[in-house]
């Protein structure tokens, strides 16, 4: 019975994919594909969902690895801004 599956939640999946990897070169297009929906669609039920659009959540979800990269505190700010993602 493999239609008994409950709905896929492209949501949910898009900000595990964020939560997973803060740092790849997500934008709302990537996002969308990634989860196989159309941009527009995807755009306005992430925001609908989540409560924020989702740059705003990539944003947050790199700002979290840097601060969690800053406790650890080996590493130079710029070091720090490459790697969450802003060259």
């Amino acid at each position: 019975a493999m239609f008994s599956a409950p709905a896929q939640d492209p949501i949910g999946q898009a900000l595990r994919l964020i939560a997973g990897n803060p740092s790849a070169q997500w934008s709302v297009e990537r996002l969308a594909r990634s989860v196989g929906m159309g941009r527009s669609n995807f755009a306005a039920h992430f925001t609908q969902q989540a409560g924020r659009a989702p740059m705003e959540v990539v944003a947050e979800a790199r700002m979290e690895q840097a601060a969690e990269l800053l406790r650890k505190g080996n590493l130079k700010i710029a070091e720090i801004s490459e790697l969450v993602g802003y060259g």
